[in-house]
């Protein structure tokens, strides 16, 4: 079966609905195979579907995370698109909400996230 290319706008909110219900393998399946995360809440550079699959379930792992798009805009460039927003990540610690609010960058081609750079928002 072929898959569907999803445009920008759709990819985000597959990524955003799969992140609030916690399927790590809907999120991973977004990525291209050699893709690259650059996380916000890690220090380490993710080069690879692993590595990305154990940051992703690092985040989910946190009782009740959740992330809500803010809002984006997107260049297409030939085949590729970048598209930029900020984002909240969200999730309870001690039965309080924690709130973090970050700044997102995906480079897409063909349909599929090839980089991901996310980076904690500055107060």
């Amino acid at each position: 079966m072929e898959r569907k290319e999803n445009s920008e706008k759709e990819l985000i909110n597959l990524w955003a609905t799969a992140i609030n219900a916690a399927d790590i393998e809907a999120v991973v399946k977004l990525y291209s195979p050699g893709a690259i995360l650059i996380p916000s809440m890690s220090n380490e550079l993710k080069k690879n579907a692993k590595q990305i699959k154990e940051y992703l379930a690092y985040l989910l792992a946190k009782d009740r995370f959740k992330v809500e798009i803010l809002e984006h805009v997107s260049q297409k460039l030939e085949d590729i698109t970048v598209a930029s927003g900020i984002y909240i990540f969200s999730w309870n610690i001690k039965n309080k909400l924690h709130k973090v609010s970050a700044r997102f960058t995906l480079v897409i081609q063909n349909g599929l996230i090839m980089q991901h750079h996310s980076s904690v928002a500055p107060e």
